[in-house]
C-alpha cells in the first residue's frame, strides 16, 4: 500500500510539474518526527490553487515510531502577499514501540491541515498545522 501510494504521488508531481505555468516547490520539514519531504503548489486559477506534499520521519521520544509516512493534498486560496491552506492528510505508520498509553487519535490514518505562508520576492515560506493530532510543518521553497 506505502508503495502504491508513494508511485501515486510521484506520478501526479511529475506530471502537474511538467503540465504546470505558475508553481512552487518546497522543502518542508516536521520538527516533531524529524520527518522531511518535497511539497508542490499549482495555481489553477487566480487566487485559487493546489497542492502535494509528502514526507518521511521517526518519532524518537519515550519510544519509538519507526518509518512515518505522510501523503497530503488541499486547497490554496491567494491573496496579494500570501495564502492560506486547507487539505487532508493521509499518515503510515510501520512499526511503534510506546511504554505510555498515548490518545488514540494519534495513529488515525486521515487527519486535516491548516496553514499559511507568504511570497517574498521568488522564495516562499509555509507553514501548515495539523489539527487532530497537533504537529506542525515548516516549508521554505521557491517559485517558478
Amino acid at each position: 500500500m506505502k508503495k502504491l501510494l508513494c508511485s501515486l504521488f510521484i506520478i501526479f508531481f511529475t506530471f502537474t510539474l511538467c503540465k504546470a505555468q505558475k508553481n512552487a516547490l518546497y522543502i518542508s520539514f516536521q520538527p516533531d518526527d524529524i520527518g522531511v519531504g518535497l511539497r508542490y503548489d499549482r495555481v489553477l486559477k487566480p487566487g485559487l490553487g493546489t497542492y502535494a506534499s509528502a514526507s518521511f520521519g521517526n518519532y524518537i521520544q519515550g519510544g519509538y515510531i519507526k518509518d512515518h509516512v505522510k501523503i497530503a493534498t488541499g486547497a490554496i486560496a491567494y491573496a496579494e502577499t500570501g495564502f492560506v491552506t486547507l487539505g487532508i492528510a493521509y499518515h503510515h505508520y510501520s512499526d511503534n514501540t510506546i511504554p505510555i498509553p498515548i490518545d488514540k487519535r494519534a495513529f488515525e490514518p486521515l487527519s486535516i491541515e491548516l496553514g499559511g505562508g507568504t511570497h517574498l520576492g521568488n522564495a516562499v515560506v509555509a507553514f501548515r498545522m495539523d489539527v487532530i493530532k497537533g504537529t506542525g510543518v515548516v516549508e521554505i521553497g521557491v517559485n517558478f
